[in-house]
């Protein structure tokens, strides 16, 4: 007989949940839904005011949808936050520097600019890049035409380029990082023209070209021969260091005293060396946070006459280059122009200037800003026509590190009112 096999007991099918559980789901994901789209466009409700940058760029020109998904990136929520919290974690559990900080010898950090975009260091440093003729004319030209402006209103030039830290302390870069004995660089380019041009100018255009590079090197020299023992540049900074500063103030100094009338030479004054700790802007740029050093710092044994618009002095014992940098203003947000900062000293007899600088302005202002009677300083605006007409300066002061030199021959941007 064949035989019947029993077919299996059916499932039992559960029954269909309350619709109170159905409806509290629907609800769920919906939320979750809106926190997600909330979490995408949360930089935008951050900055209610700049939603028109992510359809601009940064001189404000349409670009549409074209760029949306850069800026978008760019102004990610927390995306500062979750970018150092990457970069702690590799520091701290693999002892990995981002691309942004070549690591030197004893302790000693490099800025590596290039990584992102932020002018030229190493490329620079090994003598990759060069100007071509029409660009070093256009330059030479720009140039000319300053000092020709400038000498109508009896006002002088100065262009100030400052080295940059691997150009001094070259010694101090890993093995890998080397350049061929001899080889020229982009600021060797300049420097030439410009000298060039400075030896054959007319008396109607009065203009110095002041180069820090063999002034630190040969600072340097003394300090190896044990003549000077304090560095010239932070370990865990791309700035000089108060001796530094000092060296690059006495040597402007130095250059101004025979062409600029009313200037005159500081008269010495007495240092107190004091150790301290000096937070390196090198870990705040790719830590969100310093890396503190240990550093000695210069004293002067009593506050020095130039004062801000406000009456701080600028000079004097315990005056950090924090305390000058916060001098400095903007409008409302990092995104503003820094606003210039006044710097007076109550004697008729003394000089004008404006200073169009960088970073390393701060450091030499509390020297510089004592040789004038009223001194304009403007950060990070490499050329502004509309200041010097309404300041008509006794000297016109340009100031750039090696890694910035082309922008020794730009306009702008604009600086605040």
């Amino acid at each position: 007989m064949p035989t019947t096999t029993a077919a299996p007991p059916a499932t039992p099918v559960p029954p269909p949940p309350p619709s109170g559980v159905l409806r509290a789901r629907r609800v769920g994901n919906c939320v979750l839904a809106a926190l997600f789209v909330l979490a995408l466009w949360l930089p935008v409700l951050q900055r209610p005011l700049k939603i028109g940058r992510f359809f601009h760029d940064d001189q404000g020109n349409w670009t549409g949808f074209g760029d949306l998904d850069k800026r978008f990136q760019e102004g990610f929520a927390f995306r500062d936050v979750l970018l150092k919290l990457r970069v702690e974690l590799r520091l701290g559990l693999f002892d990995l520097l981002p691309d942004t900080v070549i690591r030197g010898k004893d302790g000693w950090l490099f800025y590596n600019s290039e990584i992102v975009h932020d002018g030229h260091s190493f490329d620079d440093f090994r003598g990759e890049i060069h100007p071509d003729g029409l660009t070093l004319d256009a330059w030479t030209a720009v140039t000319r035409s300053r000092a020709e402006a400038l000498a109508a209103q009896g006002s002088h030039l100065a262009i100030v380029v400052v080295p940059n830290k691997q150009t001094i302390y070259a010694g101090e870069l890993p093995a890998a990082i080397t350049r061929q004995r001899g080889a020229r660089t982009r600021t060797d380019d300049v420097v030439e023209v410009l000298s060039v041009l400075e030896q054959t100018k007319p008396v109607r255009e009065p203009w110095t070209l002041i180069d820090l590079r063999p002034v630190f090197t040969h600072a340097l020299q003394r300090s190896d021969q044990g003549t000077a023992t304090t560095p010239l540049y932070y370990r865990t900074d791309s700035h000089w260091t108060e001796s530094g500063a000092q060296v690059a103030a006495t040597a402007i100094s130095d250059a101004l005293t025979p062409v600029v009338p009313g200037f005159v030479p500081l008269p010495d004054a007495v240092l107190t060396p004091r150790q301290g700790t000096y937070p390196g802007d090198i870990g705040k740029l790719v830590l969100g946070h310093p890396i503190s050093e240990t550093a000695e710092f210069l004293d002067p044994d009593h506050i020095w006459p130039a004062r801000t618009a406000a009456g701080a002095p600028v000079l004097g014992p315990g005056i950090t280059r924090e305390m000058i940098v916060s001098f400095f203003t903007r409008s409302t947000s990092a995104d503003d122009p820094i606003h210039p900062l006044i710097t007076t000293v109550d004697d008729p007899n003394l000089p004008t200037a404006v200073i169009f600088h960088d970073s390393f302005g701060p450091c030499m202002l509390p020297w510089m800003a004592q040789h004038f009677r009223r001194a304009v300083w403007c950060w990070n605006c490499s050329w502004d026509q509309a200041v010097v007409d309404r300041e008509k300066p006794s000297v016109v002061i340009v100031e750039r590190v090696e890694r910035y030199v082309d922008r020794l021959f730009a306009d702008g941007p604009p600086v605040a009112p």
